[in-house]
């Protein structure tokens, strides 16, 4: 880093310790090291002779999750049962095994184990001792100003605490369900983008609405029969007012806007299932269709014992 120096005065250098906040090479900088602790960490994992020792963290990690991340014991009495998916016999090749791994996003940790307690213990620890690995951990000598290379005050609050439902990423996901779904915040938010376009408007800052369609966009995952929903409503930025930075709000627009607003209050009764956003790596139905001519034929068959296409 060059500093600006006065006539007459050295240029001075200075390289840093430490990663600079909005420096726009720290994040892939910063994400190369995490990248480093998760593959030494499932390397780990795969290596069934390796056993860590206790960590210094591992029981503030052991704290409790947040109400909304404990697993529901009995269905909401609001919203229907989701339709379990029939019973299929396991590919060949599939994993039985049970599975841990670790992944990363930026600074975030993402984990997924199967097991007994000793088996989930083990997962954990591996990662902490990772991490001690690419980013030292604290020492004796150190100034009372370093911190530890996890953030305590996220392990006290419940994040490293294993939980079949857990906030990742702001979403709620739930490994028993099979569901995906906003916490109540942004559901929240999600009402109050909405409700804060009147019907009666007629015009809105181009720079608003960019912003309205981007906060939607970034929730329709967890509104089922919303991703339809956006053409009209993109469509709304050819309307912009000659000299002007707004935009005519149609009645076109106010109606899919209602629609948008139905969905965002039934929110509660159908969350999203995963295998919407992901698709099933065996499904239950396979499909072929045949362009010939000027019409096209679909056929849906069930897929029992075979793995290729029927």
């Amino acid at each position: 880093m060059l500093f600006p120096a006065r006539p007459g005065e050295e240029p001075m250098i200075a390289f840093p310790l430490v990663l600079p906040m909005g420096w726009k090479e720290s994040p892939p900088n910063f994400s190369a090291a995490t990248e480093t602790v998760a593959d030494i960490a499932n390397d780990h994992i795969a290596d069934n002779q390796h056993r860590p020792p206790h960590h210094r963290l591992e029981v503030v990690s052991e704290s409790p999750p947040p109400d909304d991340e404990k697993p529901t014991t009995s269905p909401n009495e609001n919203s229907p049962a989701l339709p379990q998916p029939t019973c299929q016999p396991y590919p060949s090749g599939h994993r039985t095994k049970p599975t841990h791994y670790w992944d990363v996003y930026v600074d975030d940790f993402i984990g997924l184990t199967q097991g007994n307690k000793w088996q989930r213990r083990r997962t954990k620890r591996i990662l902490l001792h990772a991490l001690d690995t690419v980013f030292r951990g604290l020492d004796p000598n150190d100034t009372p100003h370093r911190q530890e290379p996890a953030s305590v005050k996220k392990l006290r609050k419940g994040d490293a605490c294993w939980t079949t439902r857990k906030v990742i990423l702001g979403w709620i996901l739930d490994a028993l369900s099979k569901t995906i779904e906003l916490p109540q915040h942004r559901k929240d938010r999600l009402i109050e983008i909405l409700e804060s376009i009147q019907p009666t408007q007629r015009r809105i800052a181009v720079k608003q609405w960019h912003k309205v369609l981007g906060e939607l966009r970034s929730m329709v995952i967890a509104i089922p029969g919303a991703r339809g929903l956006f053409c009209t409503l993109q469509e709304a930025f050819r309307h912009q007012e000659e000299s002007s930075h707004r935009l005519r709000l149609t009645k076109q627009v106010h109606d899919f806007l209602a629609d948008f607003k139905w969905l965002a209050h039934s929110i509660n009764e159908r969350p999203t299932r995963l295998g919407e956003v992901v698709p099933h790596h065996n499904p239950s139905t396979r499909g072929a269709f045949q362009r010939q001519g000027r019409t096209e034929s679909v056929l849906i068959r069930k897929s029992e014992r075979t793995d290729h296409e029927q």
